[in-house]
């Protein structure tokens, strides 16, 4: 609706919009840290980041091991208020979260999803969702489309390289990728495959202020940060200059 409004006055605009955004993990990562900073990133502001991840694809070898440490992992999280200093991951912002997050799981169980933890919302004061994680999620579950903007991950393994990639990028959206692996060849890869604004690697956290971000597809249009952020709000000024008549000896006047 802003950008309709702005292209009827002729005005540029810059939208950054959702994000769904994935997260690769390799046979050959190291599982513990790729589970620290999952969990870290995703529930800090409880899942409600445009660039938290939300799709977790996890190589068939380690697929087991990884689940049952970042189920361990979102069990640990402190939940609570935000004004305590113990709290690491405090309420969603308003009650439409909530009933977010209770349509998204019903719908995924409906279709045969497993809840491995949470799915539910805490009894206590306020508009508290318990970090969740399901598994065997239907192609066709609506948390893989829609953007949870919640404490919400769903992990799935993976058998080869393309079928992680078909996986990651099978989204309307396109603002971050992440993925886990010290193999330079996967590196190259999946840096040129993934179809997103931002791929980072064995790293989740956000983007810098100096560095130009986009999303792609439905996840923004034009730059924000950097010097490309700029670049969107000026105009540039084509000035042109006659030459001035030649004098005597080739010298040239130029007007003071």
């Amino acid at each position: 609706q802003l950008a309709k409004l702005a292209a009827e006055n002729l005005q540029r605009c810059v939208l950054e919009l959702g994000g769904h955004s994935p997260v690769v993990v390799f046979e050959d990562a190291n599982i513990s840290k790729a589970v620290s900073a999952i969990s870290e990133y995703k529930f800090e502001c409880a899942g409600q980041s445009c660039n938290a991840p939300s799709r977790i694809l996890v190589a068939r070898p380690i697929y087991q091991a990884f689940l049952a440490k970042l189920v361990e992992a979102a069990e640990n999280i402190r939940v609570g208020a935000p004004d305590d200093s113990e709290t690491e991951m405090g309420p969603m912002a308003n009650v439409r979260r909530v009933a977010a997050m209770e349509r998204l799981t019903r719908d995924a169980v409906d279709r045969g999803a497993k809840v491995e933890t949470g799915g539910a919302r805490l009894n206590q004061r306020g508009y508290y969702w318990a970090p969740t994680i399901l598994t065997d999620v239907h192609p066709d579950a609506r948390i893989l489309h829609e953007e949870p903007f919640g404490p919400m991950l769903t992990v799935a393994p993976f058998d080869t390289i393309d079928e992680a990639i078909r996986a990651a990028n099978a989204t309307e959206y396109g603002l971050a990728s992440y993925f886990f692996s010290d193999s330079a060849e996967i590196q190259k890869r999946m840096i040129g495959s993934l179809s997103a604004g931002a791929v980072s690697v064995n790293y989740l956290k956000g983007v810098s202020a100096d560095a130009p971000n986009a999303g792609i597809n439905q996840s923004g249009y034009g730059y924000e940060g950097g010097v490309e952020g700029f670049r969107a709000f000026q105009n540039l000024k084509l000035v042109n200059v006659a030459s001035p008549r030649p004098l005597d000896g080739g010298r040239q006047e130029v007007p003071g």
